[in-house]
Formats: structure tokens, sequence, C-alpha cells
């Protein structure tokens, strides 16, 4: 008889909580039903910038605004900094500063609110902002990509940088100065076989409104095995006195040449010539300074193992 007395009085105490859970649901439902008023701040956010400018400056970074709507809707809607759009396609001169008047910074936040939501006030000040002036020109890529060749390998020229220009695009004062732009560093070792390497541009520091066309490169270079020569080459002696013939110790003098093996087959004495220039001053009167006045323009090095030789004139 106890256990079911106590059962009522529980029965009582869930119905009663049951109750009023549907009372407060009811009366919420009520609440959030209504219309009502409320305050949100809005960050700008400025859009469609025209070309020739740069953003530097907004008299206003947000706006207060007073909105109507139901409590359902603002139970959904995020008052924290929600951010609105400012179209810069309408902007205007007012013969001293650019501007977005008013009424149509209004009419735009007004389009991104949901439909059920009105704008019951807002800020009435005319948004004033400040630009640069764009410029841009053409500068040339400065590689300083590190290479290291295996042994006995070397480049067929110096590495090719596709682009060798890119654009730079910023304000007057912040590009006037620039002559050209950097890669960023980068190391390559023991190559031994053609390479093309991305290497990322380095935009000069302090540069806020400023960009590059592009943001990388590439450099490339062919890379070949070399062997070296020691080929011997007849001087030649050029401007003597009428009158006269001289010879030459040594007659022959060598050249040590780099390249590419199959290269170094087809070379012979005649792709090469040693003039000595009697006429030339010299600081010993039994001596001729020799020079090399041509080899085939796709040899890696050419020296010249000696640059004198002793020479005897003898009268005809």
């Amino acid at each position: 008889m106890n256990q079911t007395e106590n059962r009522f009085p529980r029965r009582k105490v869930n119905t009663f909580l049951l109750f009023l859970l549907a009372s407060f649901m009811a009366w919420l439902i009520s609440k959030l039903s209504d219309t009502h008023t409320d305050q949100a701040t809005f960050e700008l956010e400025y859009i469609n910038v025209p070309d020739s400018l740069i953003l530097a400056g907004a008299s206003k970074q947000e706006v207060g605004v007073r909105l109507e709507a139901t409590g359902f809707q603002f139970l959904g809607f995020n008052f924290n900094k929600h951010k609105v759009a400012i179209d810069l396609t309408e902007l205007t001169h007012d013969g001293n500063r650019f501007l977005i008047p008013a009424a149509v910074y209004r009419e735009q936040v007004e389009k991104q609110l949901p439909a059920s939501m009105e704008i019951r006030g807002m800020d009435r000040e005319n948004i004033y902002l400040d630009f640069n002036e764009i410029s841009e020109k053409p500068l040339p890529v400065v590689s300083r990509l590190s290479i290291s060749l295996g042994k006995n390998h070397m480049m067929d020229s110096i590495p090719v940088i596709d682009p060798d220009t890119v654009m730079i695009r910023g304000p007057i004062n912040e590009i006037d100065t620039i002559k050209h732009i950097y890669t960023r560093k980068k190391k390559l070792t023991d190559i031994t076989e053609d390479f093309t390497e991305e290497v990322a541009l380095k935009m000069p520091d302090g540069l806020r409104n400023t960009r590059l066309d592009r943001e990388k490169v590439q450099v490339s270079a062919k890379v070949f095995r070399f062997s070296e020569l020691i080929l011997e080459v007849p001087v030649e002696v050029q401007n003597l006195p009428e009158g006269t013939e001289i010879k030459t110790f040594p007659p022959n003098l060598p050249l040590l040449i780099k390249a590419d093996v199959e290269r170094l087959k087809s070379l012979s004495p005649n792709d090469f010539r040693l003039i000595a220039d009697f006429s030339a001053p010299r600081e010993n009167e039994n001596f001729l300074s020799v020079s090399l006045r041509k080899k085939p323009s796709d040899l890696h090095s050419v020296e010249i193992e000696d640059r004198e030789v002793e020479f005897i004139l003898k009268r005809q």
C-alpha cells in the first residue's frame, strides 16, 4: 500500500514538470515569433578595387546597423563581426577624395541580409577612401641557384632563366628604386646531367602593396662530361720588318682544351691561330708575346700554356 501511495506524488511531479516545460516552450516560441529590433556591427570588406589603384585606407572599417527581424532570425544570425562586402565599382569622386555615398553602401548592405530582415537605422556618413596610384615595369631576374657539378662535368653555358624578366606592379614610391628580382637561394649538388629547376622569386622586403606577375621561374642548363686535350699549334709572326725572316723557339705552343669528349676528337691545329705581333711593345727584346686569335666557339675553354716565345731574326 505504501509503495502505491509513493508512486502518485512522483507522477504528479513528473506531470507538473512536463506541463511546465511545455508552457516554457510555448512562451519561447511566442517570443521568438515576435518582431524585434537589435543592434549589429558589420565588418566592411572592400572588393573590386580599380585596377589602376591600390586601397591604402578607408574612413570606416565597420558600420553599426539597427535591424528588425523575428526572434528566430536573430537567433540564427551571427552578430559577432558579421562581414559585408562593399563594392568599389560604385566609387565616386567629389573633386578631392574618393568616396562611397552612405545611400549606396546602405543598399549594398541590405542586399546581403536575409530577405525578411530590414534595416531600421544605420550610419549616415559617407565612406572616404585613400588610394595609391599603381605603376608597373619589367625587371630582370637574377638567379641565386647554387650549382655544384659532379666530377669531370661542366655546363655548356650559363644557366637559362625562363622567363628572364617579370612584371612588378605596385605604388610608384615602392617600385621606383627596384632594379632586379632575385630568386630564393637553393642548392643543387653533384649534378651530372641536364637539369631544369623551379625556383621561387623573392619579393624585396618592405613592399606591402606590391605584387609580381608570377611567383616562380625555371632555371635550366645543359651539362656534359668533359675531357682535356693538349694540342700543339704553330706560332705565326706578323708585322716583320722588310727583308727579314724569323724563327721562334719553340715553333709551336701547347693549348689546353676542355670540351666534350666527342668534340675533342674532331679538333686539329688548323682550328686555332696563335699570333705573335713583332711590332707590339715588349719588355724583353728576346721574347715575343703570343695571343690566341682563332678558336671554335663551342669549346668550354682554351688556355695557352706559354704566352711567350724566343726568336732569332735574320736578314735575307
